[in-house]
């Protein structure tokens, strides 16, 4: 038996809007509920935000095609916490007690480019987040220095946090 998969939002911004245009898989709507196994849909998660799906049934297994893109961790037997790793696209199985296969989904990590800055010195990328200031986030594909910098500098003060506790 086919499992019904309820996909909700975890901080209001799990799927992007629309649904895709062409040959290729539709995208889920905003706030969509998904029915069946979900197949012929994408998932889209943005960068650096966790998003967690709420099943309507329990399962035994979840597994991704490419733990790099993004990792999932069931939190209970209806909650699976998907986290973004990097950009790109890779599958999400999830599996009853049995082994059945109830849901396999394409799930595509995508960056909230609305919430970036992007400065180009010549060929070299430069990305920052910025509100009442720019910071410097880690993106792939920036200028290796710069990126090795923001690395080092957010480690040193996760480190000073983790001391703190």
């Amino acid at each position: 038996m086919k499992m019904r998969l309820a996909a909700v939002l975890a901080v209001g911004l799990c799927f992007s809007g629309g649904v895709a245009q062409g040959d290729g898989p539709a995208e889920l709507p905003m706030e969509a509920k998904v029915t069946g196994p979900a197949v012929g849909h994408v998932l889209n998660v943005y960068l650096n935000f966790a998003h967690i799906l709420l099943l309507d049934e329990p399962v035994a297994t979840i597994a991704v095609g490419n733990s790099g893109i993004v990792e999932a961790t069931l939190s209970d037997d209806q909650t699976v916490i998907l986290t973004a790793q990097a950009p790109g696209t890779t599958n999400l199985i999830i599996l009853d007690g049995d082994g059945d296969e109830l849901s396999n989904t394409m799930v595509r990590v995508v960056e909230r480019g609305d919430l970036l800055t992007t400065v180009y010195r010549g060929s070299a990328r430069y990305t920052y987040a910025c509100a009442d200031r720019c910071t410097p986030v880690i993106s792939i594909g920036d200028e290796a220095g710069f990126f090795d910098s923001s690395v080092s500098q957010i480690q040193a003060r996760q480190e000073q946090a983790g001391e703190g506790q």
